[in-house]
């Protein structure tokens, strides 16, 4: 989705970052990481069960007899020996 557009510059025209000097985006990226830092914190208890069942749990998860020796796979399919 596109957010909504610029402000209104100088010429009548939306602002766009392509347009920015680099002192102007070093500027807007300094800004943007220092919200996102603050902004976007998780607050306490608010990942619950529900969010994370995707994982899979227990001791030890990994199966030594699923595993193939000397060959390179990618996606499951078998590349070089």
């Amino acid at each position: 989705p596109q957010g909504p557009k610029g402000d209104i510059g100088d010429r009548g025209q939306n602002l766009k970052y392509n347009d920015l000097t680099d002192q102007e985006n070093e500027e807007l990226k300094s800004v943007i990481s220092s919200q996102a830092i603050s902004d976007f914190t998780l607050g306490n208890n608010s990942i619950g069960t529900n969010k994370i069942d995707f994982i899979k749990s227990g001791k030890n998860i990994y199966n030594k007899n699923n595993t193939t020796s000397g060959r390179i796979s990618i996606n499951n399919n078998l590349v070089s020996d």
